[in-house]
């Protein structure tokens, strides 16, 4: 049997407590259902360790990408021709509004002070729960590192 695993990249963390940060660069990423990640899956890979809660890094079966690879090389990988395409297939004309965003971050993580975004990891690397580059961006990583069975991308 293999083992299953999980992904979490840039679009992943529904939003960042600011108030509790993981350190001076960065805000501690808000999973939705971080115990849930914990109990489905055998190991759970990160794009790298700004997009990991505060209370995840350090357990045995997180890893993050970042540690093996070069995470700038997959954005040469988003077409830019290719991106409202991709942009209509994800979205299919739908947006998710701030006050939806806001329901979510007060319900999961009423203790926070948040936002829908982090600071910049490395070039043009910047975490956002609503971009839809950051979308096209975890679809490539995830094929590429065949860590999802979904094949968004022909």
């Amino acid at each position: 049997m293999s083992k299953s695993v999980a992904y979490i990249g840039l679009s992943g963390p529904v939003c960042y407590d600011y108030k509790n940060s993981l350190n001076r660069k960065y805000p501690n990423p808000i999973l939705e259902a971080p115990l849930g990640l914990m109990i489905l899956y055998d190991e759970v890979v990160f794009l790298d360790e700004a997009v990991c809660p505060k209370s995840m890094r350090k357990l045995e079966f997180v890893k993050f990408l970042s540690d093996t690879k070069d995470i700038t090389d997959y954005l040469e990988r988003i077409e830019q021709k290719r991106i409202d395409e991709y942009t209509k297939q994800i979205w299919q004309g739908n947006t998710l509004r701030s006050e939806k965003l806001e329901n979510i971050a007060k319900t999961i993580a009423p203790f926070a002070r948040y936002d829908n975004h982090s600071n910049l990891i490395s070039q043009a690397i910047f975490p956002n729960s609503t971009s839809v580059l950051n979308v096209i961006y975890d679809n490539i990583v995830a094929h590429d590192e065949k860590l999802t069975h979904h094949e968004f991308f022909n």
